[in-house]
């Protein structure tokens, strides 16, 4: 089906965020429901998932039109400009084309520190009590 690993890397990432936000806009506004119900406060990181699910289903137009229009304007120039092109060249070395299971797991390791990073500049937006 797959011509060669990353292509099946590419799929994987793709359908673990379909699924990851389904369960973020389907299954936490449940969550959230029997909390309510069972009248149990809501513990801080839970709260700040509920905050995520609300501020994607209240801005989902939004944040598909942000995604949509960057992948438009870097496809354009990557594939368009002739400084795009050469970049892509030089750059697609840094992408791991790795057999080797140990070396996928660094480089997983290193972009998961890299997310990581971001927390606290991510987690006051999303929820002010945080």
């Amino acid at each position: 089906m797959f011509k060669n690993k990353s292509q099946e890397l590419c799929f994987a990432g793709i359908v673990g965020f379909f699924v990851l936000l389904g369960l973020v806009v389907l299954v936490v506004p449940k969550v959230e429901l029997v909390y309510k119900e069972s009248y149990v406060m809501i513990p801080g990181f839970t709260q700040t998932i509920v905050s995520l699910s609300h501020f994607i289903l209240a801005k989902w137009q939004v944040i598909f039109a942000f995604i949509f229009g960057n992948a438009l304007v870097l496809w354009l120039y990557f594939s368009k400009t002739r400084i795009g092109r050469l970049l892509w060249r030089k750059s697609a070395g840094l992408i791991p084309r790795s057999e080797k299971p140990r070396e996928l797991i660094v480089y997983g390791s290193i972009l998961l520190l890299f997310a990581l990073v971001w927390l606290p500049v991510i987690l006051p937006l999303i929820n002010p009590n945080w």
